[in-house]
């Protein structure tokens, strides 16, 4: 799946990472990708700033424009992998306790007001 070059890289992260993107080729994926992209600058604003646990369709969390939305989850365990996307595509990837991509250097977008659901 991955080439001769791919797989250099990716044999470079800790045996249990490689282990668990076994299972999550996607993420792989996105790692190669975006590993190369520019890290942002200390004053990028998201527009859109989503968070994804182990590869579900909706994210968990997402920042639009300042206003927090949350999306219940499944399950009470803690994900295996955690990935956040911005207006830049992949900016964070943290795959059991290793954050093996971080394009943003902790400069996460600023929540203004929660968006709350009423059943």
């Amino acid at each position: 799946m991955f080439n001769p070059t791919e797989q250099a890289v990716l044999s470079k992260l800790p045996q249990e990472v490689q282990r668990t993107l076994e299972d999550y080729p996607t993420v792989a994926e996105n790692y190669l990708m975006a590993r190369s992209l520019p890290v942002l600058t200390e004053s990028h604003e998201f527009g859109l700033f989503e968070i994804y646990y182990d590869c579900a369709d909706l994210p968990a969390l997402a920042i639009k424009d300042g206003v927090l939305t949350t999306n219940k989850q499944n399950s009470d365990q803690a994900p295996t992998i955690i990935e956040g996307m911005g207006d830049d595509g992949i900016v964070f990837i943290q795959v059991e306790d290793h954050v093996i991509l971080n394009r943003v250097k902790g400069h996460f977008p600023e929540v203004k007001s929660v968006l709350v659901e009423v059943e």
